[in-house]
C-alpha cells in the first residue's frame, strides 16, 4: 500500500539537518542518463525562472531501519537518475561559485554551506544525501568526485571515471555554467532548491511495481526483475550469503534469460509449474502469476527462503536457456535444435512452462521430448488456427497437465498420456 505521498521541494528533500538519506540498492543499474536528459532538465529551469520546475516522481519503499547515527535510510527503487542528476548540478554549482568567489571581493561560504548540506550529511563519519547503485563504479566514481571537490574525506578516483556519466554529467553543468556570473549563480541555486518532486513511499517492492509505468514520465523504467533482483541480493547479504558470489549467480541467470520480456516470462513460467505440487514456492492463495502479481510472489519466496529460490532460479534458467535457444550442447534437448525452432516458429511460448518441468522430472529419453516437442507444436498450430482455446486458459490448461501428471506420475509421465491429453482425447480422464 501507499504509505505516504506529497510534493517537496529540493530544498525540503535535502535539508541541512535532515536525517534521511536515499539509498539506491547496490546492483540497480547505473547512472545512465545523457546529454539530452541534462539539456532538457536545466533548460526547463532557466525557461521556467525557477518557477518550481515539476521533474517527476521519486518511488521509495519504507523502512524502518535507522542507521546507528540515526539517519533514516529510504529505498529508493525509482527514481535514481534525477537525484543524481540535480547532486551532480549541485556539484557543478558548488565548484562554480567556488571559484567566483576567489576572483572577487566578498564571501560565498553560506551559500557554498548550503549546498555541501544538499550533498553530505554532518557527523561521524561524514555521508552522501544520496548513496547510488554500485554496478560499474557508479557511487565510486560519485564519492570521488565529492573528494576532489573537498567535501568528503574519502573516495579515490578510478580508472576510467572521467569517460563515465556521473563525471561527464558534472562536466556538462560545469560547461552551462562557465558564462555565469556570482550574483546568477546564486540565482540559479534557489531555483535548483524550488524544483518540484512527488515523493511516494510503499510498503513493499509489490506495491512499487504497481505504481511504476504511470510514474516514469521521464526516467528510465525499472522491469519486475529489477524489482526482484534488488530484493533477491538485499536478502541474501542479510542472510550472510557473500555478495559477490550471488551477483555472479544473478548475471549467470540474466545470461541465460537474455532479456526482461524472457526474464518475467520465466518467472511467471517457474512459479505457476512448481507451485502446484510444492509446498515451499507456493503462496498462500495465488494460483496463477501474472505481470501484476510477479513481484509480490517473489517478494514473498524471497522472505522465506532466499537461498532456495535463488538456487532454483539460477539452475532452472540453465534449463530455459536450452529451450528457447536450442542449445546443441545440451545432454537431453541438444538433438532437438530443429523441433526447438519449430516450437518457437509455432508461437509457443507457454510450451516451455511444461518442459521446464518434464525435465525436472528427470526424465532423460530424447525419443520422449521429441514425441512432447511435436504434440505440442500441433497444439499450438491447432489453437492459432482456430481459436481453439482462449489466450488466458491455455495456461491454465497446461497447468492442469502437470497437476494430473503429478497426481498419478507412475501412469502419466509417458507420451501416452501426455500426447492424448494435448489432442484431448483424454482430457477428462
Amino acid at each position: 500500500m501507499i504509505y505516504n505521498t506529497n510534493h517537496y521541494t529540493i530544498a525540503e528533500l535535502f535539508r541541512e539537518g535532515g536525517n534521511i538519506r536515499y539509498v539506491i540498492p547496490k546492483f540497480q543499474r547505473e547512472y545512465i542518463w545523457s546529454r539530452e536528459n541534462w539539456e532538457i532538465l536545466f533548460d526547463d529551469m532557466v525557461e521556467g525562472n525557477g518557477d518550481g520546475n515539476f521533474i517527476g516522481s521519486i518511488l521509495c519503499v519504507k523502512n524502518d531501519d535507522a542507521s546507528a547515527i540515526g539517519m533514516r535510510q529510504l529505498e529508493v527503487v525509482d527514481g535514481q537518475q534525477r537525484l543524481a542528476t540535480i547532486s551532480l548540478l549541485f556539484c557543478a554549482l558548488y565548484t562554480s561559485i567556488q571559484k567566483r568567489s576567489e576572483d572577487q571581493i566578498g564571501s560565498a561560504d553560506d551559500v557554498l554551506h548550503i549546498i555541501q548540506s544538499r550533498l553530505i550529511q554532518e557527523g561521524s563519519p561524514i555521508q552522501t544525501r544520496v548513496v547510488l547503485s554500485q554496478q560499474h563504479d557508479n557511487f565510486a566514481d560519485y564519492e570521488a568526485l565529492l573528494a576532489g571537490m573537498g567535501i568528503l574525506k574519502i573516495g579515490t578516483e578510478s580508472k576510467g571515471s572521467k569517460v563515465r556519466k556521473i563525471h561527464k554529467a558534472y562536466n556538462y553543468f560545469l560547461g552551462r555554467l562557465k558564462g555565469y556570473n556570482m550574483e546568477e549563480l546564486q540565482k540559479l541555486m534557489t531555483w535548483v532548491d524550488s524544483i518540484l518532486v512527488v515523493m511516494i513511499e510503499v510498503s513493499s517492492h509489490a506495491d512499487a511495481f504497481m505504481l511504476f509505468e504511470g510514474l516514469n514520465d521521464r526516467g528510465v523504467p525499472l522491469a519486475a526483475g529489477d524489482l526482484i533482483k534488488n530484493k533477491m541480493l538485499s536478502e541474501l547479504e542479510r542472510k550472510g550469503v557473500e555478495i559477490d558470489e550471488a551477483f555472479i549467480g544473478w548475471n549467470i541467470f540474466l545470461d541465460n534469460v537474455v532479456n526482461h520480456t524472457i526474464q518475467e516470462r520465466f518467472l511467471r513460467q517457474y512459479y505457476n509449474a512448481f507451485h502446484l505440487f510444492r509446498p515451499e514456492i507456493k503462496i498462500n492463495t495465488i494460483e496463477k502469476a501474472t505481470k501484476a502479481n510477479l513481484v509480490k510472489i517473489y517478494e514473498a519466496l524471497i522472505m522465506r527462503d532466499p537461498k532456495l529460490i535463488f538456487d532454483e532460479i539460477v539452475a532452472k534458467s540453465g534449463m530455459y536457456y536450452a529451450l528457447i535457444k536450442g542449445d546443441a550442447t545440451h545432454p537431453i534437448l541438444g538433438s532437438m535444435v530443429m523441433e526447438l525452432d519449430a516450437l518457437a516458429t509455432a508461437k509457443a511460448s507457454p510450451a516451455y512452462m511444461v518442459l521446464l518441468y518434464l525435465i525436472s522430472t528427470g526424465m532423460s529419453d530424447p525419443v520422449f521430448y521429441k514425441k512432447i516437442i511435436d504434440a505440442l507444436i500441433s497444439y499450438f498450430n491447432k489453437r492459432n488456427l482456430t481459436d481453439y482455446h482462449d489466450e488466458k486458459d491455455v495456461d491454465l490448461f497446461l497447468m492442469d497437465l502437470i497437476r494430473k501428471i503429478e497426481e498419478d506420475k507412475a501412469n502419466r509421465l509417458n507420451t501416452e498420456y501426455i500426447t492424448g491429453y494435448l489432442t484431448h482425447t483424454i482430457y477428462l480422464r
